[in-house]
């Protein structure tokens, strides 16, 4: 939770009992990304939607629901490590997306200015 917390800049969460992430954590990933977290039932739906969003697939292993005697209401490791890769990849990308249109104005600049530098 804490490497997800700080890929996005939102604070972190302490774990409550059980080891489960807090509802609230799962608010602010939300948030961060654009997803309106009003629109899901569960925590575990919750967190399927920020990985779908993120571009991660989800399946059994990412949350409890299918053990409901188990807890049932928790998003496991596998879960979490899913949203941080997805987080991963999606600021990855921005950044080279950045550098890539830094680039081209810095170019598209240079060469606007080419003939009044004299060269």
């Amino acid at each position: 939770m804490n490497e997800i917390s700080d890929c996005l800049g939102i604070a972190r969460h302490a774990v409550g009992n059980g080891s489960t992430e807090p509802r609230e954590f799962l608010h602010e990933v939300a948030n961060a990304i654009g997803l309106a977290f009003e629109d899901y039932r569960t925590k575990q739906h919750l967190a399927e939607g920020i990985a779908r969003t993120l571009g991660e697939s989800w399946d059994n292993t990412c949350d409890s629901r299918k053990y409901p005697l188990a807890g049932g209401g928790t998003v496991t490791l596998a879960g979490l490590q899913r949203i941080s890769r997805g987080l991963h990849w999606l600021m990855g990308n921005r950044d080279a997306a950045f550098e890539m249109k830094v680039a081209a104005a810095s170019k598209a600049t240079t060469e606007a200015a080419e003939p009044f530098l004299g060269n």
